[in-house]
């Protein structure tokens, strides 16, 4: 069914995101991963996962992405080379709910 989606979704304006902690083969099989074309990784526990989700990523594109800090990710965009990228700090996850909260305040109009 996912399959299905991601292969004919784009035709109807359908945008799926798929947020898994593993991309493993069992969970996500071939057809699927080679639907999704923009792809986001970050730490990984072993090089072969992080080739399974960057197919033809150098060895140690993924042996280094097996040590990444936090925050340290890879991403695959059709048509452009594998980038490594560093997230933005967001703090604790307090942090993280102050930071929403402050940039969803809905303000009066004519507020400052």
């Amino acid at each position: 069914m996912i399959g299905r989606l991601l292969a004919e979704g784009a035709k109807a304006g359908v945008r799926v995101v798929l947020v898994v902690q593993r991309a493993e083969a069992a969970l996500m099989g071939a057809f699927e991963r080679a639907q999704c074309s923009v792809k986001v990784s970050f730490r990984s526990d072993n090089p072969a996962a992080v080739e399974l989700l960057h197919p033809g990523a150098a060895r140690d594109v993924a042996e280094a992405q097996v040590s990444a800090l936090p925050g340290v990710g890879l991403l695959s965009v059709p048509g452009a080379p594998l980038a490594r990228f560093r997230a933005l700090h967001v703090g604790s996850y307090a942090d993280y709910v102050k930071k929403i909260r402050s940039a969803s305040a809905v303000r009066a109009p004519g507020a400052a």
